[in-house]
């Protein structure tokens, strides 16, 4: 498998835990421990390294965080402390799109999701996600 296709799973499969996980918890403020997070995706995905999944993992928390979808009070080598979803995270998760589950927004949908997911799925709920989110201020 070419590794960009590898890392955009990867990265999609990341965005939807970090989402998941921020939309269970919103309002308050939780610490994202990567090792954690990133051996649920490594489980699924037991053909590229952990190393790697922890890699893109730790550059999706920054990507998301530099395109506003969330806040971070700090930033330890394998946690991130204080993390919560913008409003403009939150306003994205709040979604009802097309390909709703029984007219569930998108966060609800990717907190559903994580224990039966595909990546078509996720990946397909991402993007909304994203592409909502470019469109705000």
């Amino acid at each position: 498998m070419d590794k960009s296709i590898q890392n955009i799973d990867i990265f999609n499969a990341s965005a939807a835990l970090i989402f998941s996980e921020l939309y269970k918890n919103i309002p308050v403020p939780i610490t994202l421990n990567y090792q954690n997070l990133s051996s649920q995706i490594h489980k699924d995905n037991d053909t590229v390294s952990q190393e790697i999944i922890i890699a893109v993992f730790i550059n999706t928390v920054t990507w998301l965080k530099k395109s506003g979808f969330i806040w971070l009070d700090a930033e330890g080598e394998l946690d991130v402390y204080g993390a919560l979803l913008s409003p403009k995270g939150l306003e994205v998760l709040s979604i009802i799109p097309e390909i709703s589950i029984d007219g569930e927004p998108i966060g609800k949908q990717l907190t559903s999701l994580q224990s039966e997911s595909t990546n078509t799925d996720i990946a397909a709920l991402i993007q909304i996600a994203i592409t909502a989110g470019s469109k705000l201020p």
